[in-house]
Protein backbone atom coordinates (compact mmCIF):
# COMPACT_ATOMS: atom_id res chain seq x y z
CA UNK A 1 0.00 0.00 0.00
CA UNK A 2 1.10 3.46 -1.14
CA UNK A 3 2.35 5.62 2.38
CA UNK A 4 0.00 7.95 3.03
CA UNK A 5 1.94 11.05 3.28
CA UNK A 6 1.25 14.32 5.24
CA UNK A 7 -0.04 17.31 4.09
CA UNK A 8 1.41 20.03 6.55
CA UNK A 9 -0.57 23.55 6.82
CA UNK A 10 0.94 26.95 7.02
CA UNK A 11 1.44 27.52 10.29
CA UNK A 12 -0.78 30.52 11.91
CA UNK A 13 2.00 32.03 14.13
CA UNK A 14 1.35 34.36 16.51
CA UNK A 15 4.39 36.67 17.66
CA UNK A 16 4.91 37.36 21.25
CA UNK A 17 4.87 40.72 22.80
CA UNK A 18 6.53 40.44 25.91
CA UNK A 19 7.14 44.42 27.59
CA UNK A 20 9.08 43.36 30.09
CA UNK A 21 10.84 46.78 32.43
CA UNK A 22 14.32 45.00 32.31
CA UNK A 23 15.13 45.42 28.92
CA UNK A 24 15.48 49.27 27.62
CA UNK A 25 13.83 51.33 25.91
CA UNK A 26 15.64 50.99 22.64
CA UNK A 27 15.65 47.47 22.83
CA UNK A 28 11.80 47.85 23.32
CA UNK A 29 11.25 49.98 20.49
CA UNK A 30 13.36 47.29 18.02
CA UNK A 31 11.49 44.72 19.13
CA UNK A 32 8.33 46.30 18.92
CA UNK A 33 9.30 47.45 15.17
CA UNK A 34 10.39 43.66 14.58
CA UNK A 35 7.09 43.05 15.59
CA UNK A 36 5.12 45.36 13.41
CA UNK A 37 7.23 44.15 10.41
CA UNK A 38 6.27 40.91 10.78
CA UNK A 39 2.79 41.34 11.20
CA UNK A 40 2.94 43.15 7.72
CA UNK A 41 4.92 40.08 6.06
CA UNK A 42 7.95 41.99 6.11
CA UNK A 43 10.56 39.08 7.34
CA UNK A 44 13.78 40.42 6.32
CA UNK A 45 12.85 43.67 8.13
CA UNK A 46 11.40 41.73 11.48
CA UNK A 47 14.75 39.68 11.51
CA UNK A 48 16.61 42.83 11.42
CA UNK A 49 14.89 44.50 14.11
CA UNK A 50 15.08 41.68 16.25
CA UNK A 51 18.80 41.56 15.74
CA UNK A 52 18.67 45.06 16.61
CA UNK A 53 17.25 44.96 20.15
CA UNK A 54 19.45 41.72 20.84
CA UNK A 55 22.54 43.66 20.10
CA UNK A 56 21.11 46.41 22.45
CA UNK A 57 19.97 43.33 25.01
CA UNK A 58 21.59 40.27 24.19
CA UNK A 59 19.48 38.51 27.40
CA UNK A 60 16.08 39.60 25.44
CA UNK A 61 14.85 36.37 25.42
CA UNK A 62 11.47 37.31 23.47
CA UNK A 63 13.76 38.53 20.84
CA UNK A 64 15.36 35.19 20.31
CA UNK A 65 12.08 33.95 20.45
CA UNK A 66 10.26 36.00 17.93
CA UNK A 67 13.26 35.98 15.42
CA UNK A 68 13.25 32.04 16.19
CA UNK A 69 9.48 32.26 15.15
CA UNK A 70 10.05 34.43 12.02
CA UNK A 71 13.10 32.15 10.77
CA UNK A 72 10.78 29.18 11.04
CA UNK A 73 8.40 30.88 8.58
CA UNK A 74 11.33 31.53 6.29
CA UNK A 75 11.91 27.37 6.73
CA UNK A 76 15.53 28.38 7.66
CA UNK A 77 15.23 25.74 10.53
CA UNK A 78 18.95 25.82 11.69
CA UNK A 79 18.83 29.68 12.44
CA UNK A 80 14.64 28.68 13.99
CA UNK A 81 16.36 25.81 16.39
CA UNK A 82 18.96 27.70 17.36
CA UNK A 83 17.50 31.03 18.06
CA UNK A 84 14.66 28.53 20.35
CA UNK A 85 17.37 27.19 22.35
CA UNK A 86 19.03 31.02 23.19
CA UNK A 87 15.60 31.68 24.11
CA UNK A 88 15.25 29.06 26.39
CA UNK A 89 18.37 29.29 28.04
CA UNK A 90 17.24 32.42 29.46
CA UNK A 91 14.42 31.60 30.19
CA UNK A 92 13.53 27.82 30.71
CA UNK A 93 9.88 29.08 32.56
CA UNK A 94 8.23 30.22 29.38
CA UNK A 95 5.44 28.25 27.74
CA UNK A 96 6.08 30.13 24.07
CA UNK A 97 9.59 29.35 24.14
CA UNK A 98 8.64 25.53 25.15
CA UNK A 99 5.83 25.64 22.34
CA UNK A 100 8.78 26.76 19.52
CA UNK A 101 11.51 24.43 20.44
CA UNK A 102 9.31 21.90 20.21
CA UNK A 103 8.19 22.92 16.44
CA UNK A 104 11.85 23.05 15.76
CA UNK A 105 12.57 19.92 17.56
CA UNK A 106 9.60 18.85 15.04
CA UNK A 107 11.26 20.02 11.83
CA UNK A 108 14.58 18.23 12.43
CA UNK A 109 12.74 15.22 13.39
CA UNK A 110 13.35 14.44 16.60
CA UNK A 111 9.77 13.61 17.43
CA UNK A 112 10.39 12.48 21.08
CA UNK A 113 11.61 16.36 22.10
CA UNK A 114 9.32 17.88 19.99
CA UNK A 115 6.33 15.73 22.16
CA UNK A 116 8.12 16.46 25.46
CA UNK A 117 8.36 20.84 24.77
CA UNK A 118 4.99 20.76 23.26
CA UNK A 119 3.27 18.80 25.80
CA UNK A 120 5.16 20.90 28.20
CA UNK A 121 3.77 24.30 26.59
CA UNK A 122 0.53 23.36 25.70
CA UNK A 123 -0.23 22.07 29.54
CA UNK A 124 1.24 25.27 30.86
CA UNK A 125 -1.08 27.92 28.91
CA UNK A 126 -3.79 27.73 26.01
CA UNK A 127 -2.50 26.27 23.44
CA UNK A 128 -2.76 28.19 20.03
CA UNK A 129 -3.76 26.75 16.55
CA UNK A 130 -0.39 25.99 15.28
CA UNK A 131 0.77 24.59 18.53
CA UNK A 132 -2.08 21.85 18.67
CA UNK A 133 -1.59 21.24 14.96
CA UNK A 134 1.79 20.89 15.77
CA UNK A 135 1.29 18.34 18.57
CA UNK A 136 -0.90 16.50 16.59
CA UNK A 137 0.87 16.11 14.00
CA UNK A 138 3.32 14.65 16.56
CA UNK A 139 1.18 12.42 18.35
CA UNK A 140 0.51 11.45 14.60
CA UNK A 141 4.46 10.36 13.72
CA UNK A 142 4.74 8.54 17.04
CA UNK A 143 1.70 6.52 16.54
CA UNK A 144 -0.62 7.64 19.18
CA UNK A 145 -3.35 8.46 16.72
CA UNK A 146 -6.43 8.47 19.12
CA UNK A 147 -4.53 11.55 20.56
CA UNK A 148 -3.70 12.91 17.10
CA UNK A 149 -7.17 12.54 16.43
CA UNK A 150 -8.29 14.55 19.54
CA UNK A 151 -6.04 17.59 18.95
CA UNK A 152 -7.09 17.48 15.10
CA UNK A 153 -10.76 17.29 16.45
CA UNK A 154 -10.08 20.41 18.59
CA UNK A 155 -8.72 22.40 15.82
CA UNK A 156 -11.93 21.53 13.49
CA UNK A 157 -14.24 23.17 16.17
CA UNK A 158 -12.78 26.64 14.81
CA UNK A 159 -11.68 25.23 11.76
CA UNK A 160 -14.23 23.05 10.36
CA UNK A 161 -13.66 23.71 6.74
CA UNK A 162 -9.82 23.42 6.75
CA UNK A 163 -9.07 21.03 4.40
CA UNK A 164 -5.45 20.20 5.64
CA UNK A 165 -6.67 19.24 9.33
CA UNK A 166 -9.61 17.21 7.53
CA UNK A 167 -6.70 15.19 5.85
CA UNK A 168 -4.63 14.94 8.45
CA UNK A 169 -7.56 13.51 11.22
CA UNK A 170 -8.69 10.88 8.24
CA UNK A 171 -5.34 9.48 8.00
CA UNK A 172 -4.81 9.24 11.67
CA UNK A 173 -8.80 7.53 11.54
CA UNK A 174 -7.37 5.25 8.90
CA UNK A 175 -4.47 3.96 11.25
CA UNK A 176 -7.02 3.11 13.25
CA UNK A 177 -9.08 1.00 10.72
CA UNK A 178 -12.06 3.60 11.13
CA UNK A 179 -11.80 3.52 7.45
CA UNK A 180 -15.80 5.27 6.95
CA UNK A 181 -14.48 8.23 9.41
CA UNK A 182 -11.60 8.56 7.36
CA UNK A 183 -13.12 8.71 3.73
CA UNK A 184 -15.46 11.25 5.75
CA UNK A 185 -12.91 13.45 6.48
CA UNK A 186 -11.47 13.18 3.12
CA UNK A 187 -14.18 13.87 1.15
CA UNK A 188 -14.58 16.66 3.00
CA UNK A 189 -11.30 18.01 2.83
CA UNK A 190 -11.76 16.83 -1.31
CA UNK A 191 -14.66 19.20 -1.23
CA UNK A 192 -12.37 22.63 -0.17
CA UNK A 193 -9.54 21.09 -2.25
CA UNK A 194 -10.63 19.79 -5.02
CA UNK A 195 -7.17 19.68 -6.81
CA UNK A 196 -4.91 18.19 -4.18
CA UNK A 197 -4.29 14.82 -5.51
CA UNK A 198 -2.98 12.82 -2.31
CA UNK A 199 -6.46 13.15 -1.11
CA UNK A 200 -7.59 10.99 -3.68
CA UNK A 201 -4.59 8.18 -2.99
CA UNK A 202 -6.02 8.44 1.00
CA UNK A 203 -9.32 7.92 -0.11
CA UNK A 204 -8.39 4.97 -2.22
CA UNK A 205 -6.14 4.05 0.37
CA UNK A 206 -9.16 3.82 2.82
CA UNK A 207 -11.57 2.18 0.05
CA UNK A 208 -9.18 -1.03 -0.68
CA UNK A 209 -8.43 -1.29 2.94
CA UNK A 210 -12.47 -1.10 3.41
CA UNK A 211 -12.39 -3.79 0.78
CA UNK A 212 -14.85 -1.77 -1.19
CA UNK A 213 -13.10 -2.30 -4.59
CA UNK A 214 -15.64 0.05 -6.97
CA UNK A 215 -14.40 3.24 -4.81
CA UNK A 216 -10.71 1.97 -5.08
CA UNK A 217 -11.11 2.14 -8.56
CA UNK A 218 -13.28 5.03 -8.95
CA UNK A 219 -10.92 7.10 -6.56
CA UNK A 220 -7.75 5.69 -8.28
CA UNK A 221 -8.61 6.21 -11.69
CA UNK A 222 -9.61 10.20 -10.82
CA UNK A 223 -6.21 10.31 -8.87
CA UNK A 224 -4.47 9.01 -12.32
CA UNK A 225 -6.82 11.49 -14.67
CA UNK A 226 -5.88 14.39 -12.45
CA UNK A 227 -2.12 13.65 -11.93
CA UNK A 228 1.22 14.30 -13.81
CA UNK A 229 4.50 12.68 -13.55
CA UNK A 230 5.86 11.73 -9.67
CA UNK A 231 2.16 11.73 -8.96
CA UNK A 232 0.60 9.75 -11.84
CA UNK A 233 3.07 7.30 -11.38
CA UNK A 234 2.40 6.84 -7.77
CA UNK A 235 -1.38 6.46 -8.37
CA UNK A 236 -0.85 3.80 -11.59
CA UNK A 237 1.09 1.86 -8.75
CA UNK A 238 -1.58 1.68 -6.61
CA UNK A 239 -3.73 0.09 -9.10
CA UNK A 240 -1.15 -2.03 -10.11
CA UNK A 241 -0.92 -3.18 -6.74
CA UNK A 242 -4.86 -3.20 -6.32
CA UNK A 243 -5.07 -5.77 -9.20
CA UNK A 244 -2.07 -7.89 -7.66
CA UNK A 245 -3.67 -8.26 -4.73
CA UNK A 246 -6.99 -9.74 -7.05
CA UNK A 247 -3.99 -12.02 -7.86
CA UNK A 248 -5.04 -10.38 -11.76
CA UNK A 249 -1.47 -10.50 -12.50
CA UNK A 250 -1.53 -9.22 -16.78
CA UNK A 251 -3.32 -6.08 -15.61
CA UNK A 252 -0.94 -5.13 -12.16
CA UNK A 253 1.80 -5.81 -14.92
CA UNK A 254 0.36 -3.20 -17.47
CA UNK A 255 -0.05 -0.62 -14.64
CA UNK A 256 3.09 -0.99 -13.39
CA UNK A 257 4.78 -0.93 -16.54
CA UNK A 258 3.09 2.60 -17.26
CA UNK A 259 4.35 3.62 -14.11
CA UNK A 260 8.19 2.28 -15.50
CA UNK A 261 7.20 4.73 -18.12
CA UNK A 262 7.26 7.45 -16.36
CA UNK A 263 10.23 6.78 -13.84
CA UNK A 264 12.35 3.77 -14.58
CA UNK A 265 14.57 4.28 -12.05
CA UNK A 266 12.35 4.25 -9.45
CA UNK A 267 12.74 0.83 -7.12
CA UNK A 268 8.86 0.41 -5.94
CA UNK A 269 8.60 0.24 -9.90
CA UNK A 270 11.07 -2.01 -10.51
CA UNK A 271 10.84 -4.09 -7.39
CA UNK A 272 6.82 -4.25 -8.41
CA UNK A 273 7.83 -5.48 -11.49
CA UNK A 274 10.16 -8.32 -10.04
CA UNK A 275 6.88 -9.41 -8.01
CA UNK A 276 5.03 -10.02 -11.22
CA UNK A 277 7.53 -12.09 -13.09
CA UNK A 278 7.72 -14.00 -9.42
CA UNK A 279 4.43 -14.99 -10.11
CA UNK A 280 4.84 -15.52 -13.77
CA UNK A 281 7.91 -17.74 -13.24
CA UNK A 282 10.48 -14.99 -14.31
CA UNK A 283 12.90 -15.52 -11.70
CA UNK A 284 15.46 -14.19 -13.53
CA UNK A 285 13.95 -11.33 -14.54
CA UNK A 286 12.65 -10.47 -11.10
CA UNK A 287 16.39 -10.87 -9.76
CA UNK A 288 17.67 -8.27 -12.44
CA UNK A 289 15.05 -5.65 -11.64
CA UNK A 290 15.72 -6.44 -7.99
CA UNK A 291 19.06 -5.56 -8.47
CA UNK A 292 18.42 -2.47 -10.31
CA UNK A 293 16.27 -1.47 -7.25
CA UNK A 294 18.65 -1.84 -5.10
CA UNK A 295 22.01 0.16 -7.04
CA UNK A 296 18.89 3.15 -7.13
CA UNK A 297 18.36 2.60 -3.13
CA UNK A 298 20.76 0.13 -1.40
CA UNK A 299 18.59 0.31 1.61
CA UNK A 300 15.15 -0.38 0.12
CA UNK A 301 14.26 -3.36 1.95
CA UNK A 302 12.10 -5.46 -0.91
CA UNK A 303 13.66 -5.66 -3.29
CA UNK A 304 16.30 -7.86 -0.96
CA UNK A 305 13.47 -9.49 -0.04
CA UNK A 306 12.08 -10.32 -3.76
CA UNK A 307 15.21 -11.16 -4.65
CA UNK A 308 15.58 -13.67 -2.28
CA UNK A 309 12.24 -15.21 -3.21
CA UNK A 310 13.32 -15.35 -7.18
CA UNK A 311 16.77 -17.17 -5.50
CA UNK A 312 14.85 -19.75 -3.57
CA UNK A 313 12.98 -20.60 -6.91
CA UNK A 314 16.34 -21.24 -8.89
CA UNK A 315 17.85 -22.94 -6.01
CA UNK A 316 20.60 -20.70 -5.35
CA UNK A 317 19.35 -21.02 -1.29
CA UNK A 318 22.98 -19.67 -0.03
CA UNK A 319 22.10 -16.68 -2.09
CA UNK A 320 18.36 -16.02 -0.78
CA UNK A 321 19.53 -16.66 2.64
CA UNK A 322 22.40 -13.66 2.38
CA UNK A 323 19.26 -11.57 0.86
CA UNK A 324 16.68 -12.52 3.23
CA UNK A 325 19.47 -11.35 6.11
CA UNK A 326 20.06 -8.15 4.51
CA UNK A 327 16.21 -6.91 4.46
CA UNK A 328 15.96 -8.49 8.07
CA UNK A 329 18.19 -6.11 8.82
CA UNK A 330 16.33 -3.51 7.20
CA UNK A 331 13.43 -4.68 8.84
CA UNK A 332 11.85 -7.06 7.22
CA UNK A 333 9.13 -9.52 9.43
CA UNK A 334 8.36 -11.53 6.04
CA UNK A 335 12.36 -12.35 6.11
CA UNK A 336 12.69 -13.19 9.47
CA UNK A 337 10.64 -16.06 9.32
CA UNK A 338 12.23 -17.18 6.16
CA UNK A 339 15.62 -17.04 7.90
CA UNK A 340 14.41 -19.31 10.41
CA UNK A 341 12.96 -22.05 8.16
CA UNK A 342 14.82 -25.09 7.77
CA UNK A 343 16.83 -23.86 4.20
CA UNK A 344 18.93 -21.22 5.72
CA UNK A 345 19.55 -23.03 9.20
CA UNK A 346 21.66 -25.54 7.24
Amino acid sequence: MSKLYLVLIAALFCVNTFAQNKYSLAAKKSFKEGNKAYTENRNEDAIKFFTEALEKESGFAEAYLNRSIVYLKMVDYKNAFSDAKKAYAIAPLQSAIHNQLGKCYYNDGHLDSAKYFLEKGTNVSSPSDEDLYYLANVHSDLGDYNSAIESYSSLLKNHPENSAILNQRGISYFKIGEYSKAEEDFLHALEHEPENISIYSNLANAAIEANDTTKAIQYIDRGINKATGHAKMEFLILKGNYFFKLERYSEASEFYNEAYAIENENPIVLTNQASIMIQTGNYEGAISKCTAAIEHNPEFMQAYFNRGIAYEMLRDTRQACMDWEEAFILGSTQAEEYLNSPACSE
